[in-house]
């Protein structure tokens, strides 16, 4: 069997790194056909759509700074010879609305394709095989004035690989 080979350094990162995401594209999983991927970069150059070319199906949600977490785990079994990665997207959406939990509701019904913007303007898409599932919906109306009011919502997905990053920001808006 053969494995991949390091074959390549890693320099020290300059301090110009910040955490945190800041905006999500989220679809219905039917929705979308397959991805492409560059074969040198590893990077998503494509997400092709199962409906009209040109229709929006990637929806867009905005978040405040600070409420928008995106983490992954690998788990490793040497015994088994595999290795996978479980990811969770936390969210917060603010305000407590009809239109909002409607809204979670379908999101809670649906598998999904998520594609996230972090701070460092880079875009990752999650769920590339396995798709994504909320795992977690919890709605505060908050005690004091200045409370949180809105619903926290935790995204799960487990993948082979950690997310990929799109090519570019191009990849998103083409179907959003």
């Amino acid at each position: 069997m053969s494995c991949i080979k390091v074959n390549t350094a890693k320099p020290l990162v300059c301090l110009d790194n910040a955490a945190g995401i800041i905006e999500c594209w989220i679809a219905n999983a039917e929705d979308v056909t397959s991805f492409t991927v560059s074969g040198t970069s590893s990077k998503v150059t494509a997400i092709n759509m199962a409906g009209a070319t040109g229709s929006t199906v990637f929806y867009n949600y905005q978040f405040k700074k600070g409420t928008g977490d995106l983490s992954t785990s690998a788990a490793i079994t040497g015994a088994n010879g595999t290795v996978g990665y479980t990811g969770t997207l936390k969210l917060k959406f603010f305000l407590n609305s009809q239109e909002n939990f409607d809204q979670l509701d379908s999101l809670v019904k649906n598998e999904l394709y998520i594609v996230t913007r972090d701070v460092n303007e880079k875009y990752w898409l999650l769920g590339e095989k396995q798709k994504v599932s909320v795992s977690a919906l919890n709605a505060g109306w908050g005690q004091n004035i200045t409370d949180f009011n809105g619903q926290d919502i935790e995204f799960t997905f487990t993948e082979k690989y950690q997310p990929r990053e799109l090519a570019s920001s191009s990849v998103i808006t083409a179907v959003s």
